[in-house]
């Protein structure tokens, strides 16, 4: 009787360690499941918050959001529309090809719109991107609309305009696509500073009131084209172009050079390295001050010609001066 008894203790002692385990494996469980659902609530709410400060557009990124979620250490791609008048050989493009050759990859997606044509520059673009162009022609009204198709269908993040004739066309097409995109308009110098008239005064009013972000490449840029157009000066920003110290750097032997370029020792040389399109027009910004022609110096003015072949005279106000090409 009593090996019975104590039997059906034993018995009912271990039924109620099992229900007693399974219990504590259901809580776990249970608790493993909503730990996980709050876990992934403060994670969307803590996205919320992240997409508020660095302005993730809600239609994109999809992905990479849920990279963030689970823990990966990914961020959103940003992508960057050029939108530039061509690709020729030139400072401004340069500059350009320079910036989408040396941007990260894996952190920025950027394309070029060329409103005009492509141009040789595109050809030192290291990895394959969109190239679109446009084709725009003289007085083309329906050339917003086709940059209005264009940032719909590619949806970028920013989109860089540069100089005067990309702003209007960029700004107008930004605006009829609902402004989801970040326009930020840079201004590269004067070309002609007395062929400012007072429509473009007006324009560029307008203009600065629905573009993001502007910036020029120097402070007198900026503060000149704030004074003649009657913007704030505080609207701009200045970012200087940067230079390859490691590529472009003093020789150690200047004599032996200014031997070998035909210049004498003791005379002032100014260096002037631009695109030369038109000789003929050739800008009073990329010439110097005609108070050399006072003194001993030479001009050495250093760029590409539409045809190398044919000799090139250039009137200049001052007599001591030289020309390479």
């Amino acid at each position: 009787m009593w090996h019975a008894g104590h039997s059906g203790g034993h018995f009912r002692l271990h039924c109620h360690t099992k229900l007693q385990v399974r219990l504590t494996v259901k809580c776990l469980y249970l608790t493993k499941i909503y730990g996980i659902i709050i876990i992934l609530s403060l994670c969307a709410w803590s996205l919320t918050n992240v997409k508020k400060r660095i302005k993730i557009p809600s239609h994109k990124h999809n992905i990479s959001k849920l990279c963030l979620i689970f823990g990966f250490i990914k961020y959103p791609v940003m992508r960057i529309l050029h939108v530039v008048h061509g690709l020729p050989c030139g400072g401004l493009e340069n500059g350009v090809v320079n910036l989408i050759n040396h941007l990260p990859r894996e952190e920025f997606e950027q394309a070029v719109c060329c409103l005009d044509q492509r141009g040789d520059m595109a050809d030192r673009i290291i990895h394959p991107i969109d190239i679109f162009m446009l084709g725009r022609r003289r007085h083309d009204l329906v050339l917003p609309f086709r940059l209005v198709k264009l940032i719909r269908n590619w949806r970028p993040d920013v989109i860089h305009c540069r100089n005067w004739n990309t702003w209007f066309d960029s700004a107008v097409a930004n605006l009829l696509a609902g402004r989801h995109s970040k326009l930020v308009w840079s201004f590269h110098g004067f070309t002609d500073e007395d062929n400012f008239p007072r429509r473009r005064r007006v324009a560029s009013r307008f203009l600065a009131s629905i573009t993001d972000h502007m910036f020029a490449v120097c402070r007198d840029s900026a503060t000149r084209y704030a004074q003649m157009a009657c913007i704030a000066p505080e609207r701009f920003e200045v970012i200087y172009n940067g230079v390859d110290c490691e590529r472009f750097q003093p020789v150690k032997n200047k004599n032996a050079v200014r031997l070998q370029l035909g210049i004498p020792l003791e005379a002032v040389t100014i260096l002037t390295v631009a695109s030369f399109s038109n000789m003929a027009k050739l800008s009073p910004v990329k010439s110097s001050h005609p108070l050399l022609s006072l003194m001993n110096s030479r001009q050495i003015l250093a760029g590409v010609l539409p045809h190398r072949s044919v000799k090139i005279k250039t009137p200049l106000p001052w007599s001591h001066s030289s020309i390479s090409l």
